[in-house]
């Protein structure tokens, strides 16, 4: 089991150090970094229960850890391809909140567009009569 923490804490590291050039260069994605803190908290989770005896659950945490941290080297992996072929998909499940302001400026925009031209159809209330 100490091997496979070690082996473990290493692959978190250098998926870590993998994220943070990616981010760095072309593409900050949450997602990757979720899982990569994901991973690390399993991990801790996991040496606790190494010191309390409880291997049942060191084993299955270790089968989480590795989980999120393959699955974020996997999302860095796809997305360092995605850069190198100049598309520039990104696999943002996780919309950054910048986006999503601009997602709401424009809907805000749509809506005041929709009110004026609404309130243009209504009659002068003098002319009611």
């Amino acid at each position: 089991m100490l091997g496979r923490l070690t082996a473990l804490e290493q692959l978190i590291v250098q998926i870590d150090g993998s994220y943070a050039a990616a981010s760095a260069t072309y593409h900050d994605s949450e997602l990757a970094a979720r899982s990569i803190d994901n991973a690390r908290v399993a991990l801790e989770d996991a040496v606790k229960s190494l010191a309390r005896g409880h291997y049942d659950r060191v084993e299955r945490l270790l089968n989480v850890t590795w989980f999120y941290a393959k699955f974020a080297q996997d999302i860095i992996d796809a997305e360092a391809t995605e850069h190198l072929l100049g598309r520039g998909y990104f696999i943002d499940l996780i919309e950054p909140a910048a986006l999503v302001q601009i997602e709401l400026f424009a809907l805000l925009e749509q809506t005041e567009a929709m009110l004026e031209k609404l309130a243009a159809m209504i009659p002068e209330p003098w002319l009611w009569v």
